[in-house]
C-alpha cells in the first residue's frame, strides 16, 4: 500500500513540476502574447493538477467516505480553482472583462480545466478507487 502511494504522489508531482516549468517558460518567454493557443495545455494542465491534489488529499485525509460524488467533486475543484484564476488574472490586470473576447476566453479557459480535471480522474484516480472498492 505505501509503494502505491509513493507512486501516486510521484505522479502528481511529477504533473505539478511540468506544470511549474511549463507555466514559467510561458511567463519568461511572454509565450501568452506570442502564441494564443499556450492558454490551451495551460488550463489542461491546470486541471489535471487540481484534480490529482484534490484526490491525494481526498484519499490520505477522508479514506473511502471520500469516494462520493466522485466526479461531482472533480468537476467542482476543476471549476473553482479556474474561477479563482479567472479572478486572479482580472485582479492583477493580465486580462480585462472590457476587453473584446474576454468571456469567450474565460469560458474555453474553464472547460479546458474541466476537460484536464476528468482526463487526470479517468487516467490516474478512477483506477485507485476501483481498486480500493474491490479490496
Amino acid at each position: 500500500m505505501a509503494a502505491k502511494r509513493i507512486q501516486f504522489l510521484r505522479q502528481i508531482l511529477t504533473i505539478s513540476f511540468i506544470m511549474a516549468v511549463f507555466y514559467i517558460s510561458v511567463l519568461k518567454f511572454h509565450l501568452q502574447w506570442t502564441n494564443h493557443w499556450i492558454d490551451i495545455p495551460s488550463h489542461l494542465l491546470g486541471g489535471a493538477d487540481t484534480t490529482l491534489i484534490v484526490w491525494a488529499y481526498g484519499f490520505y485525509v477522508w479514506k473511502k467516505s471520500f469516494f462520493y460524488a466522485e466526479r461531482l467533486t472533480t468537476l467542482a475543484a476543476a471549476l473553482i480553482v479556474g474561477f479563482l484564476w479567472e479572478v486572479f488574472e482580472a485582479h492583477f490586470h493580465i486580462s480585462s472583462p472590457l476587453a473584446v473576447g474576454y468571456w469567450r476566453d474565460t469560458f474555453s479557459d474553464l472547460v479546458c480545466d474541466v476537460i484536464g480535471a476528468f482526463f487526470a480522474y479517468y487516467y490516474f484516480v478512477k483506477p485507485r478507487i476501483d481498486k480500493i472498492r474491490e479490496s
